[in-house]
């Protein structure tokens, strides 16, 4: 079940009954209104403020079949190394420095 979801989000098709489903046209579409309902949001959130912003980065585990979507969001958006766990390293780097602090006392 998951490589056949793996092959949708990545080559567009799955298999059905044995068959080939070419979805790649609903795919877009579909990644095409989620990047602008994110890009709408983020726009309601941040206002005038995103012109103040010198990167925008995305990261996450959608970032990448996302990035193509969200590409107008700023003029300088970044797609960061390694999205599918930039935010989990993050949260480690975090917990890390909070440890290091609580054990500095």
């Amino acid at each position: 079940v998951s490589q056949s979801r793996y092959s949708l989000v990545e080559n567009g098709s799955l298999v059905y009954q044995g068959q080939v489903v070419d979805l790649q046209r609903d795919l877009e579409a579909v990644k095409q209104e989620l990047g602008r309902a994110i890009k709408d949001r983020l726009k309601t959130v941040w206002g005038n403020k995103i012109n103040f912003f010198h990167t925008v980065f995305l990261a996450g585990g959608g970032a990448l079949t996302l990035e193509h979507s969200l590409k107008g969001l700023h003029s300088s958006t970044v797609l960061v190394k390694d999205p599918r766990f930039a935010n989990a390293w993050g949260f480690l780097k975090v917990a890390e420095a909070e440890g290091r602090k609580t054990a500095a006392g």
